[in-house]
């Protein structure tokens, strides 16, 4: 690589006493103020065991502002679709959120849509549609009762919270919104803004355009940040990390004799005078290092967890953490 790519886009909003600050990161999502409501456009498997929503392409260099690049890949590490994102400055205390969607590989997804994530402290607030339906974001949480909160077609949706939190979404047409409850998951509540009949299929050759307007309350000024590109040279060069140890390398451990497959072949493991003991192996202290799997890293497909598993078995890793994986598994 030539050339390492920073991007890095900022719109200041908000009221004439206080702005809010509107940041964009490489991977094209946008956070507005300290840790407020973010978006980013959501392409989650058929299965809705993994989400991909981009990561910054780090060839696509020569960018105008306020913009950036990224692609989403599935569980197989596929790269099935580009998207180019933009924020714009608008009027006042408002600007545009886009993403332009190219698909490069066929891909069953449950759905491609922009996700509204929205901070705990929106407990309370009301959800005014541009129909005049309303509905309340529930201040306590209860994991007996549905966690969708809101389901309807309309062409703006308004999160009432008072100022400074009050928020405006506005798109061209008429568009799907269904707001959910996510705190058995995480301390959130999601917004997903999708096209009515979208496919939710992605077909090589595919493009498609996902854009919507932000309103904040009060006045403000709103500037777009500047793109930095650093050009290899005698103090800036490229770093190749191929995140794998070659197979009989000095470093590859697979041989090193910590490992005796099948797992659990020895038994239970038990204390014996505070060491670690295989109750088929008596006297004999085992040691194990590893790395922790979570969420949906615990559900790769055939191809990646093969990749994995030789990755870590040369790593000399003899052990691995399976966390929340619970999440994927039931409800």
């Amino acid at each position: 690589m030539k050339q390492v790519l920073l991007l890095w886009s900022a719109l200041s909003c908000g009221s004439l006493l206080a702005a809010t600050p509107v940041n964009m990161d490489v991977n094209g999502k946008v956070v507005i103020g300290e840790s407020g409501p973010s978006m980013q456009l959501q392409i989650p498997q058929r299965d809705w065991g993994n989400s991909s929503s981009g990561n910054v392409d780090l060839e696509a260099t020569g960018l105008p502002e306020g913009e950036t690049r990224v692609y989403f890949f599935s569980q197989e590490d596929v790269r099935f679709a580009y998207g180019t994102v933009k924020i714009a400055a608008k009027e006042k205390n408002s600007f545009s959120y886009s993403v332009r969607l190219d698909g490069r590989e066929d891909y069953a997804s449950a759905g491609v849509f922009i996700s509204v994530e929205l901070p705990v402290k929106y407990a309370g607030a009301a959800i005014v549609g541009s129909d005049g339906s309303r509905a309340t974001i529930p201040v306590d949480f209860d994991r007996d009762k549905p966690y969708g909160l809101y389901n309807a077609e309309l062409r703006s949706v308004t999160i009432a919270a008072g100022t400074p939190d009050e928020l405006r979404f506005d798109w061209p047409g008429t568009m799907n919104v269904y707001v959910q409850d996510n705190r058995r998951w995480g301390p959130n509540f999601s917004i997903r803004i999708s096209s009515i009949g979208e496919t939710a299929k992605i077909v090589k050759g595919d493009r498609r355009l996902f854009s919507l307007d932000v309103t904040l309350p009060g006045e403000s000024a709103v500037k777009a940040g500047k793109l930095c590109v650093v050009n290899r040279n005698d103090k800036w060069l490229p770093i190749a990390n191929h995140k794998t140890i070659e197979k009989g390398s000095a470093l590859d451990l697979s041989e090193s004799g910590i490992f005796d497959a099948p797992a659990g072949k020895h038994g239970w493991l038990r204390n014996e005078k505070s060491h670690l003991v295989f109750e088929r192996l008596p006297g004999r202290v085992q040691r194990f290092y590893g790395a922790n799997m979570c969420d949906t890293g615990a559900f790769l497909g055939r191809r990646l967890a093969d990749e994995v598993v030789a990755r870590f078995v040369r790593t000399g890793y003899n052990a691995m953490r399976i966390h929340h994986y619970e999440n994927w598994v039931a409800d």
